[in-house]
């Protein structure tokens, strides 16, 4: 994996995990619509999703 593409997605972590922390900091009724809801969802999917790829070796 390219240092660049590395970065990319440390970046994409950083950016979904402050967002669900700056949704849950808005209060539980703030975060009970399910437009947040699914937003917190697809957020942590990415999250676990680019932590897999960043542990992945890459095949060189």
């Amino acid at each position: 994996m390219e240092a660049s593409q590395k970065k990319k997605l440390e970046d994409q972590i950083k950016k979904d995990e402050y967002f669900i922390q700056k949704m849950h900091s808005m209060g539980e009724k703030f975060c009970s619509y399910p437009l947040i809801i699914d937003a917190i969802r697809d957020a942590e999917e990415r999250i676990k999703s680019n932590k897999a790829e960043l542990e992945t070796p890459s095949e060189a």
